[in-house]
């Protein structure tokens, strides 16, 4: 589909935010939640570059695995594709221009209780000749770009009925890296319920008196969909700068990001030597 250009795709589900989609194609909300009920919602999206741009949109299902990544498949048990539509199917925005999508869901009968999910997908497609002359007589002239292709791609989040979801922790274990490679936080965590469950973490070098010392982690939010019963995360561990001799890590367990959120468990785990 897009012949001597490279494709960057950004999907914003677990994984850092990549800073190059603002500079694109900016998306709002990264997240829609659609609950029990609501049958609608709108996403927004605006052209943050200098140049018309053309986007089609999609439908595509990822379903997590054991690692807490999304792989795209075809369709899996939890899939929210089949029972949602949008309008329009595609959007040519001018630079600064936002379009408003919108979303219409309808649910089955017999729908079980619980998340259902996919992700919409906003895939630049190259013009056609017909539309390049349209830009150029707007515009008074047009440059041909082989840059580039972006997308972007946000999880739809479709609820029905009782939904609850808890992540509790299991395990945890320092993997040591060979040099130039960083050493690896393994997190085993364990989700329960029909829903998504969600946990933010934040990990410290401690002291031996229990007194941290500075980051070990990048805090990381933990969102694991429903299909996931356990899973272990890999997160890139930070170097330890301080002049004190870290001898353990504490995890945080938190309900949220902020300094005022709940604090759900503290585990102490022995750094290896």
């Amino acid at each position: 589909m897009f012949f001597f250009r490279k494709a960057v795709l950004i999907f914003f589900c677990l994984l850092p935010l990549i800073s190059v989609a603002d500079t694109i194609l900016f998306v709002s909300p990264l997240r829609v939640v659609i609950k029990s009920e609501e049958k609608s919602a709108v996403v927004g999206v605006t052209n943050k570059s200098d140049k018309t741009r053309k986007y089609l949109i999609s439908f595509i299902d990822q379903k997590m695995n054991s690692h807490g990544t999304t792989e795209i498949v075809e369709t899996f048990p939890y899939s929210a594709k089949r029972m949602l539509k949008f309008m329009p199917r595609s959007v040519m925005l001018e630079p600064g221009q936002r379009q408003v999508v919108r979303l219409m869901v309808r649910r089955p009968s017999t729908l079980p209780d619980g998340d259902y999910h996919t992700h919409m997908l906003f895939e630049e497609e190259p013009m056609n000749n017909e539309e390049k002359e349209q830009v150029k007589m707007q515009k008074g002239s047009f440059a041909m770009d082989i840059g580039a292709v972006y997308g972007v791609g946000i999880p739809i989040v479709v609820q029905q009925g009782n939904v609850h979801g808890i992540v509790s922790f299991k395990e945890a274990v320092v993997v040591k890296g060979i040099s130039p490679k960083p050493n690896m936080l393994e997190v085993g965590v364990k989700h329960e319920g029909n829903g998504e469950a969600f946990s933010h973490l934040e990990a410290f070098y401690v002291d031996s008196t229990g007194q941290h010392l500075e980051k070990a982690i990048n805090a990381r939010n933990l969102r694991l969909y429903r299909e996931v019963e356990d899973a272990k995360i890999r997160i890139p561990m930070l170097s330890q700068k301080s002049d004190s001799k870290a001898e353990e890590l504490e995890l945080v367990f938190k309900k949220g990001p902020s300094q005022q959120a709940e604090v759900i468990r503290r585990v102490k785990i022995v750094l290896p030597q």
